[in-house]
């Protein structure tokens, strides 16, 4: 089942890191909706072909008269189980000869009969070869078999051992004129003298044996010694009526594993949802102290840490009309998306052009180096320029994707150790995406076993089918959504409040809001924010809605921040490799011998 549990995980591709956290958990939902959907298939799976092809019940009779062979008749109830394309059953049958009257009949499938033979058995086959049949049907063969009566011995081979199926159930009875003694049943394979598991004379006359159950290749002979004969001779059983079939069918067990793993998984989704709540600061100042308080222990004035969802973290935010101080617009961007996004290292690139270290021309699909740089961008620079003066985006270049990387790893390395996130959440994280995907493993197997014994042996096994619906569930929401116990500290939390609080701000701009920035000299900065926290689109229409804004360089960066994303991704990506979405960052009495009386054989579908 590990096939579930990578695709499980590969769905903490960068395309889904893209999405912001109301979107990712509408998509996790999904997932896990689908994950019990795929339970539920499972389950159908494990009782569909897990019904095994069979003989569900064989009932077999022989009238032996006073002369001549013994009339027998079988009704066999064959079910196909998970076989498609069938057209019937054949029976083959030893000794019979063309005076034998063969004939056959079903009341609900094909019974066309054809008559081979093969060296001494006789082959019969019955059915249609233009129709096929699925499921349980009903067969009834008779015919009159020679060689029972040897003497005063009667010998039959009721259930010959060349079946290619498992009988489940057998009933044989023996009707003669006379008394019947040292009466025996034998079952088993060939030569076996292993009791039948009851045989009695019901009457005088008459002989009955049960088995319970018959493995593929093996047989049942019932012997007896015939006595005085009888004023009458015994009537003849009635044919039996069809068995019960315990099974539940598929869908059964299909609806009961979908709606314990969608249980499972509600409850084990709102548990790891729990578990990731963030800490805050509070106390009397509100939102100050969330945002900007230092994390003081409970005292008189009741400062303290509390735990929070995300829509309580959501309203402790306000709007804050400049960018926290202390950390770089990619810095901010990754506070907010908790994992590093292209738009980061857009960020990163307008910054160092706003410091003077690189130029980007108007289309955003040029750079050029204009200066080493500043000990935070220096070393990254000279990765992705390598030596070159410029460098062309548009088309692939693995130099400047080595440079991304290296910006990319940077920027993970200042989240590991910016004290913003709770270092102990990812190896819970780990941990229970671990645990989680045994479960999901364990509770497949399950559901498909109990699918495969529900349909076979009764509503009872739902009961496993169940379980397995819900450990599955269970363990998929921590590996679905495990990124959501990735908490932050209560400094984290303070950051990300300041983070949002201006992405707020950004987010309702005005043209009076970007000629103010202008004014102010911060219209670039603030650029890089907008591309770093994902409101590029509002603050640009801002600025062009701005009829006093002079400086065109200032302008310009709002404009091709759009190419510029799409420019270097295309510059960092293999062709090959371009397309959306993918990507892992993340079953009485002994005497004769079976086989040694007459008749016998055996069959099987066709």
């Amino acid at each position: 089942m590990s096939w579930l549990v990578a695709c499980l995980r590969a769905l903490r591709g960068r395309w889904l890191q893209r999405l912001g956290r109301a979107s990712r958990r509408r998509v996790d939902e999904s997932v896990l909706g689908a994950v019990a959907f795929v339970v539920g298939l499972a389950a159908l799976a494990g009782a569909y072909f897990g019904r095994p092809e069979q003989v569900t019940s064989m009932w077999a009779l022989a009238e032996v008269g006073d002369e001549g062979p013994a009339q027998v008749t079988e009704v066999i109830d064959y079910d196909f189980g998970s076989k498609t394309g069938k057209h019937g059953i054949f029976r083959v049958v030893p000794g019979l000869t063309s005076e034998s009257a063969i004939r056959v009949d079903s009341p609900d499938a094909p019974d066309a009969m054809l008559i081979t033979k093969e060296f001494d058995d006789t082959r019969i086959r019955i059915g249609d070869a233009d129709q096929t049949v699925s499921g349980a049907h009903r067969y009834q063969i008779g015919y009159r078999l020679p060689g029972v009566r040897r003497g005063s011995l009667l010998a039959w081979d009721a259930v010959g051992t060349e079946w290619d199926v498992d009988i489940e159930a057998v009933e044989v009875h023996v009707v003669a004129p006379t008394e019947l003694f040292e009466v025996t049943c034998a079952q088993g394979s060939a030569g076996s003298r292993t009791p039948c598991d009851d045989v009695r004379e019901v009457e005088p006359g008459h002989v009955v044996a049960m088995v319970d159950h018959l493995d593929a290749h093996e047989g049942v002979t019932v012997t007896a010694r015939e006595g005085s004969p009888l004023p009458a001779a015994p009537t003849a059983p009635a044919l039996p009526g069809r068995p019960d079939d315990p099974g539940t069918g598929l869908l059964l067990p299909a609806a009961t594993a979908t709606a314990a793993a969608l249980v499972g998984a509600a409850a084990s989704l709102r548990l790891v949802r729990r578990a990731g709540r963030e800490r805050v600061v509070v106390g009397a100042g509100g939102p100050a102290d969330a945002a900007f308080g230092a994390l003081h222990p409970a005292d008189a004035d009741g400062v303290g840490e509390v735990r929070v969802d995300d829509a309580e973290l959501g309203r402790m935010a306000t709007v804050d009309f400049a960018p926290p101080e202390g950390i770089t617009a990619p810095q901010g961007g990754v506070v907010l998306a908790e994992h590093v996004q292209p738009q980061h290292r857009v960020a990163w690139l307008i910054e160092t052009a706003i410091e003077g270290s690189v130029e980007i021309d108007a289309g955003g699909t040029r750079l050029v180096r204009e200066g080493p740089g500043s000990p935070w961008t220096a070393s990254i620079l000279d990765r992705i320029f390598a030596g070159r003066s410029e460098v062309q985006l548009g088309t692939y270049d693995p130099t400047f994707a080595s440079g991304l990387q290296l910006l990319s790893a940077t920027l993970d390395g200042w989240r590991a150790g910016s004290g913003l996130w709770d270092e102990r959440a990812a190896r819970r994280r780990h941990a229970a995406m671990a645990v989680g995907g045994a479960l999901v493993a364990v509770g497949l197997v399950a559901a498909v076993v109990g699918g495969v014994l529900a349909d076979r042996w009764g509503t009872g096994w739902l009961v496993l089918t169940g379980i397995g619906g819900l450990l599955a569930g269970v363990g998929a929401a921590p590996v679905v959504a495990g990124w959501e116990l990735l908490v932050r500290t209560a400094a984290g939390s303070a950051a990300w409040l300041r983070v949002e609080s201006f992405r707020r701000f950004l987010a309702d701009s005005e043209a009076y809001h970007a000629e103010e920035a202008a004014k102010r000299g911060v219209l670039r900065e603030y650029t890089a924010w907008a591309v770093a926290v994902g409101e590029i689109d509002r603050w640009a229409s801002a600025i062009r809605a701005s009829t006093a804004i002079p400086d065109e360089t200032d302008l310009r960066y709002a404009f091709m921040a759009p190419l510029l994303l799409s420019s270097t991704m295309s510059s960092e990506t293999p062709p090959a490799q371009r397309f959306e979405g993918g990507g892992s960052d993340g079953f009485s009495s002994s005497g004769g011998s079976v086989g040694s009386g007459s008749g016998g054989g055996g069959g099987g579908s066709w």
